[in-house]
């Protein structure tokens, strides 16, 4: 399956294309007599009077039958629609699809699947997209355009362009900027658009729609001022961002998203670089402290960049290296959109540094719902009801845990969220403060003792899928595969929220609560108030331009965040003006209820250590899964390194 380069914006319209741009040429239309029968002259009238004109009826009664009907095979029109002088000069995605070969793309807001049979040749398939406002003056009086798309395919050894498929294309979009009254219109070569409303249902964040090809682009309106939870459309935001002026340039970008996440990121800023005319060039790395501490120290930093840690956003901060982001960002807007917790986490030296883009819960327990269902387990309210039910399923013969410790130059980090998460609950949230500001030494009885609770799962013979070398070969993203094999490798796995878009890609066709559901990290006592451990990831401005001032300004809105919220793979906002009803499955959306529930709410610990209490973390996990009974040690050595440490 040949895919297309990932970049997104928002819309769920599912549609299913049997020709792609049937009319060439404004005079050589050949839109289905179906569509055609829908009275032309009512439906043309969405355009002005001069350009409806311009297309004389004996025109469109030209299109003879054949052209409707689906075509075994791909056809070629004459020549290729002036897509640029359209305004679709974005191009989301482009590749090159072998003959009779299925593909899947996804692609600003859409995501379009092709079948096998779609194309009898080699094509090249382009996702294009255009400013919406561009088409402003055309569409209905007291509607807004808020999506413009289009596809251009060629054939790859003609270069022309591919009028009809031979099988029906699926394409799928989603965005807040659509609402329950939104509609959608095909776009003609000249200019014209017609209302499709042929089987539309649309609802809050969704649009779908069967086509039958009319048209060679299309635009999805909404009435004006109306969008899922009175957000603006993104476009709307990222022109604002930028002042209301198409600035041009571009923005340097790093950061560690790769794969889906990646694929998201460059979702939310499709409509900012469609709008502005700003061009990101983003780059993803796993090894993201390396890289930015070479740039830094190179004298070559990219304009943003996330922030490894808390830790190190503070050591960059204090040499100077990153701006002082209440003179860039739109305080009143910053102050109404995130709660002082989230903004402190972002300040230093009392200057604001860093604005959190993405959040994730964490300390959850992830089963199989289907499984516990057919044992009757009972999701334990304590800590030792987890480990009565985890003894139980191991004598039942299948091992109670997945735990997955393998994250290349970071190996171990995982384990830290169980230690933070039992600190946290065992200890209480001033012992898990002072421990990672170096107040509370490891050799303590309470971080001891944590450490020791860890060793209850894994430490004991039998309580972990494939022992201790499995634990530390296995990598992080893979720890739910064993719990959807057959029969099950294991029955539980902790990990935070963003693992579900692992789940998904690791075992395909799985569902939210159907096949994988999860509890809260269970409290050691009962009527112990809501506790809960959260991490995120930071923007920060390390060049200030009038483009990455921009695009920061645009990254800290609702509607930017909406975008990424929507696309779901366990992505949280801090952004408390992004609904809660546009995450996209329960489970999301029960997570983020639970984060906004907590009475207690800490930052991962290990990511607020300076990098070597950090690093001395992440391999005293490891000595640990290698040797619990050399505890004491690791625990004096950790603490020989927390002296030095917060003292430099």
């Amino acid at each position: 399956m040949n895919k297309l380069k990932v970049f997104s914006l928002v819309v769920t319209l599912v549609v299913f294309v049997t020709a792609c741009g049937a009319t060439a040429t404004p005079t050589a239309t050949t839109a289905p007599a179906a569509t055609n029968t829908t009275a032309p002259a009512a439906t043309n009238t969405t355009a002005p009077a001069a350009t409806n004109t311009a297309a004389p009826a004996p025109t469109n009664t030209a299109a003879p039958a054949p052209t409707n009907t689906m075509a075994p095979t791909a056809t070629s029109a004459p020549s290729t629609p002036d897509f640029a002088s359209l305004g679709f000069t974005t191009v989301l995605a482009s590749d090159m699809i072998t003959a009779t070969t299925a593909y899947t793309v996804t692609a600003g807001p859409y995501t379009v699947v092709v079948p096998d049979n779609a194309f009898d040749m080699d094509v090249q398939f382009d996702v294009l997209s255009a400013d919406p406002t561009a088409f402003q003056s055309t569409v209905p009086s007291g509607e807004q355009a808020v999506l413009a798309f289009a596809f251009m395919v060629k054939n790859a050894q003609t270069d022309e362009f591919i009028a009809q498929f031979g099988a029906p294309v699926m394409f799928t979009a989603q965005s807040p900027a659509i609402v329950a009254d939104s509609k959608y219109y095909n776009l003609a070569p000249d200019g014209t658009l017609t209302e499709n409303a042929t089987g539309l249902k649309v609802s809050a964040g969704m649009l779908t729609h069967p086509i039958a090809g009319d048209g060679v682009a299309w635009v999805i309106t909404s009435p004006q001022g109306s969008t899922v939870g009175g957000l603006r459309t993104p476009e709307q935001a990222a022109l604002a961002a930028a002042n209301g002026q198409k600035i041009g340039g571009s923005v340097t970008v790093l950061a560690e998203w790769t794969g889906g996440e990646q694929a998201s990121f460059l979702a939310m800023i499709a409509p900012f670089e469609t709008a502005t005319g700003v061009k990101i060039e983003y780059t993803g790395t796993r090894d993201l402290p390396a890289v930015l501490t070479t740039r830094v120290q190179g004298g070559n930093p990219p304009d943003l960049s996330v922030m490894p840690t808390p830790g190190e956003m503070r050591v960059l901060a204090t040499n100077g290296d990153l701006v002082d982001l209440s003179t860039v960002l739109n305080m009143s807007d910053i102050n109404k959109w995130y709660s002082s917790g989230w903004l402190d986490l972002g300040t230093v030296d009392g200057k604001l540094v860093g604005v959190f883009v993405k959040t994730a819960i964490k300390g959850l327990i992830w089963y199989d719902p289907k499984v516990f269902d057919a044992n009757n387990y009972q999701v334990p309210a304590l800590w030792s009801d987890m480990i009565s039910l985890s003894k139980t399923i191991a004598d039942s013969g299948t091992t109670p845990w997945c735990v997955a410790l393998e994250s290349g130059a970071a190996t171990g980090w995982p384990g830290t969220d169980w230690l933070e998460d039992i600190v946290l609950r065992q200890a209480g949230a001033t012992v898990y403060n002072g421990w990672w500001q170096g107040t509370v030494k490891w050799t303590s009885p309470e971080i001891k003792t944590a450490w020791q609770t860890w060793g209850e799962i894994v430490a004991t013979p039998g309580m972990v899928f494939g022992g201790p070398n499995t634990m530390l070969s296995t990598n992080f993203g893979d720890v739910g595969n064993g719990l959807f094999t057959s029969p099950p490798q294991c029955d539980m796995a902790h990990q935070a929220i963003f693992i579900t878009s692992f789940f998904q890609a690791g075992t395909p066709g799985i569902q939210p609560v159907t096949d994988f559901d999860f509890f809260g990290f269970p409290p050691f006592e009962a009527n112990q108030p809501l506790a809960t451990e959260t991490s995120g990831d930071m923007m920060a401005m390390l060049n200030q331009t009038p483009q990455s001032e921009a695009l920061m300004r645009y990254l800290a809105t609702p509607e930017a965040q909406a975008i990424w919220a929507q696309r779901g793979g366990g992505y949280q906002s801090a952004n408390s003006a992004v609904p809660i009803s546009l995450y996209p499955d329960p489970l999301t959306q029960r997570a983020s209820k639970r984060l906004a529930d907590a009475q207690v709410t800490v930052f991962d610990a290990s990511d607020n250590m300076p990098n070597a209490m950090q690093s001395a973390f992440y391999t005293a996990i490891v000595d640990y899964i290698q040797n619990p009974s050399s505890l004491d040690s690791i625990l004096q050595n950790l603490d020989s390194v927390q002296q030095s440490a917060y003292n430099q």
